[in-house]
Parts: structure tokens; C-alpha cells; sequence
């Protein structure tokens, strides 16, 4: 195995990698390795988390494992305010978890919290040592507050917080230390200030049942997913009229906003100006109208497809979705063709989805299984591979290497999915 290969197995998390640690001499990959400890090589972190676990599980397997443990230990001091800072806390927080006091006290001593993952990084602090490392870290965020108070983001600590002690016993203890601690009472009223905006935005921000006259005096609006949503339950006169605002906005936001009416739902007018809008110089009225194309019937959106991905055009992670209701025999070879040869991480993400969407709308059995795997072996999210392993062992198609390798993946909960199946009779395993 070389250094390309064994640098996606880190960055897909793939359980190979520590399968192939444990087993061959990975020391010419040691400057890979520390790089994938202190940097987070995850695609989508805030869903997924980070690497830090998965990595750790790697460390643990070779041989100069202390040289990981000190890299990363070192690294914790003005490690920054994202996720690879949230990785590096993650693994240290492992660590000390274990009884490694000297990681702890380096925890304690280095956590200085930043407005984007402060409060992300606070949690392992709480989970390391309860409600002792919940006010620890309550204070120095209190302490940025102080200074930074509009710019911090808030939320995800008073949610594990609740999750962890209840919400009794989260908010009690805050307001507790808040009585005699400053600081403490400074992250208090912050958090309290965000939950009144938050029931308050919940109202007053909600799209849902408004017509398109009432839907247009808050246009534009950044979400496409939340008008994606409006125009999938949108009647179809005020669709017609979303329809004809498309055609008269020369605004770019308003044209972004009306083109997201259409994500879900078929544009019901000429839908020739999808395409011109398709052409614009602007990428994301670019991704926009493709996405709104993928709803239409048509041979030239099949042809706007094959050109995407002939030219590797900038959005060519739509194509598959283009081709989704313009399928002719033979597509399912051509998609995964195109899959299988991508090599661009935010790409293939994107692409795993419409292959998924792809296939629902296009059944091929003889193809189902190689296409399952395609997803496991290339996509970069883990989410979408728990999808694919969960079909493959419904089907009773995981093959035997593959599961060996899902006992180690980055996915906690692709770990448990293979735990059931261990010690079954093969049979029809490893058909594809």
C-alpha cells in the first residue's frame, strides 16, 4: 500500500487502515499519521465528529505510539478555534480519561475557547470530569464573552449539558456558580439570551403555510432546503406564481431564492430559462437551476448532464441527479462509471446521495450490491456508508473482508452493525 492510498483510508475512515497497521509496518507513513491525529480529516465533522477516536484506535495498535501521543499533546497549546482544535481536545480528552494526568493537566492549561469551537470543545471537559469540567469551561467561555459577546457560537453545551445531568441539574448548577462567579453568570445570561431568540425565531421566522404572496415579502431568504420545503407543499397556483416570480426577478438573491422553490417540485412553466440560468456566471444560480432542472423530463437535461461531467465542469456532482428522470438502458453503468472515477471528496459526497436517489427511481438488482459497495469503498462520508453497510447485511451481501474492517470503522455506529451478524453462516455473502 502506498502513502495516497493509506491517506484516503484515513481521511474516508475506513476500519482498513488500522487493519493494515496492525499487520505490516507503517513507519514510512509516520509523518501521514500525526498529520491525521492533530488535523480533522472528516468531510463533515459536525455531523460525523471527528477522526479522534478512530485514530487513536491506530495509534494504540503500533508499536511507537508515543510518539503520536506526545505530537498531539504538544499541539493542544494555540491550537486554533476549529475542528482540527476539536480533534486534538477529543484525543486528549480520551487520553486522560484513561489516567493520563499529565494530558489532563495540559487540557486544563491549554483551553482557550474561541467563538466557533469553544463551546464544542468545552463538552469533552464536562465528560471528563463532570460538573467540575462543566463550570471550568462555562468560565472561560465566560471570559470570551466578556469580550467578544455577538460573535460566539452558543447552543451545543447547554444541549450535551442537559443530555449529560438533566435539565435540572445543567441549569441548576449554572445558575448556582452564576450566583458567586461573574464570569460564570456572563455565559449564563448569553445562553439565556439565545434560547428567548430561539423560541422567538421559531415563530416569527416559520415559512410553513404561507402563500406566495405572503411568502415573498420575506424574499430573498439564504435557506434553499427551507424553500425547497415551501415548494414541495406549495399549492399549485402559488407554485404557478413562484413560477412567474422566477421569470420577473433581476435581483441574484431573488433568483437564487425562487430558483430553491423549485429543488423538489417540476417548474411549471417553460422551463427553457432553467437552462439559461444554468449558464450564468454565477456558481450558485448555477447549482440553483441544476438543482431545479433535476425535477424535468427532457432529453437535453441528459445531454447537460454528460457535458458536466465531460468537461468536469464545477457542478458536475449534479449529473447523476440530471439523469435521475431522463434514464435510458445502460445509465447504470454510466453513473457508476462516473463515480468510480471521481476523485474530488466534496464531489463524490454529493454524488453518493443521487446515486442512492438514482437507483430508488431506477431499481437494478444485478447492479444493487456493486453499487453498495462502490458507495462503501469511495464515499467520504460516514453516514452515507452506514447506509450502504446497513443494505449490504440486509441483503446478505457484506462481504466477509469488508465486515473485519467495519469492526475498526470511524463510524461508532457502523461498529454495532456488524456485531449481530458475527458468527453467521457466509451463504450468499460477498455476492456482488
Amino acid at each position: 500500500m502506498d502513502e495516497v492510498e493509506f491517506r484516503r483510508l484515513l481521511t474516508l475512515g475506513l476500519g482498513r487502515a488500522i487493519l493494515f497497521g496492525r499487520e505490516h509496518d507503517v513507519s514510512a507513513f509516520r509523518d501521514l499519521i500525526l498529520d491525521a491525529c492533530i488535523n480533522c480529516y472528516a468531510i463533515d465533522p459536525q455531523c460525523e465528529g471527528t477522526r479522534a477516536d478512530f485514530m487513536l484506535d491506530l495509534v494504540n495498535e503500533l508499536p511507537d505510539s508515543e510518539y503520536f501521543l506526545q505530537g498531539v499533546l504538544s499541539s493542544l497549546s494555540n491550537c486554533g478555534d476549529d475542528w482540527h482544535a476539536k480533534q486534538r481536545f477529543r484525543f486528549a480528552a480520551r487520553l486522560a480519561k484513561d489516567g493520563n494526568e499529565k494530558v489532563k493537566r495540559t487540557m486544563y492549561e491549554s483551553f482557550v475557547p474561541g467563538p466557533n469551537m469553544g463551546e464544542a470543545i468545552a463538552i469533552d471537559f464536562m465528560n471528563l470530569d463532570g460538573m467540575g469540567g462543566f463550570l471550568f469551561a462555562v468560565e472561560r467561555l465566560g471570559k470570551l464573552l466578556s469580550g467578544n459577546p455577538k460573535h460566539v457560537d452558543l447552543g451545543w453545551l447547554m444541549s450535551a449539558a442537559a443530555e449529560h445531568f438533566g435539565e435540572q441539574g445543567a441549569w441548576g448548577g449554572l445558575r448556582r456558580e452564576a450566583s458567586r462567579n461573574p464570569l460564570v453568570q456572563t455565559y449564563l445570561s448569553a445562553v439565556e439570551d439565545l434560547n428567548a431568540k430561539t423560541e422567538h425565531s421559531s415563530v416569527t421566522n416559520s415559512i410553513k403555510g404561507s402563500s406566495y404572496d405572503q411568502l415573498k415579502t420575506r424574499l430573498p431568504i439564504k435557506s434553499p432546503s427551507r424553500l425547497g420545503f415551501w415548494g414541495q407543499h406549495a399549492s399549485d397556483d402559488d407554485l404557478l406564481q413562484a413560477a412567474h416570480g422566477l421569470r420577473t426577478a433581476t435581483d441574484v438573491e431573488m433568483q437564487r431564492s425562487h430558483l430553491a422553490i423549485f429543488r423538489r417540485r417540476r417548474f411549471p412553466l417553460d422551463h427553457s430559462i432553467l437552462f439559461q440560468f444554468a449558464h450564468s456566471s454565477n456558481e450558485q444560480i448555477q447549482w440553483a437551476a441544476l438543482s431545479a432542472l433535476a425535477q424535468i423530463t427532457d432529453p437535453a437535461v441528459r445531454d447537460l448532464a454528460i457535458c458536466l461531467v465531460q468537461t468536469k465542469a464545477r457542478w458536475r456532482e449534479l449529473a447523476i441527479n440530471l439523469l435521475r428522470l431522463n434514464f435510458r438502458p445502460g445509465d447504470h453503468e454510466i453513473v457508476l462509471e462516473w463515480f468510480g472515477t471521481e476523485g474530488e471528496m466534496e464531489t463524490l459526497h454529493t454524488e453518493s446521495r443521487g446515486l442512492v436517489a438514482f437507483w430508488s427511481a431506477n431499481p437494478s438488482e444485478e447492479l444493487h450490491n456493486r453499487m453498495l459497495l462502490s458507495l462503501y469503498e469511495k464515499c467520504p462520508c460516514s453516514f452515507c456508508r452506514e447506509d450502504a453497510v446497513s443494505s449490504l447485511i440486509e441483503r446478505n451481501a457484506l462481504p466477509k473482508h469488508i465486515r473485519a474492517e467495519c469492526v475498526w470503522d470511524a463510524n461508532e455506529d457502523i461498529r454495532e452493525l456488524v456485531k449481530p451478524v458475527e458468527g453467521k453462516v457466509e451463504g450468499a455473502q460477498g455476492k456482488s
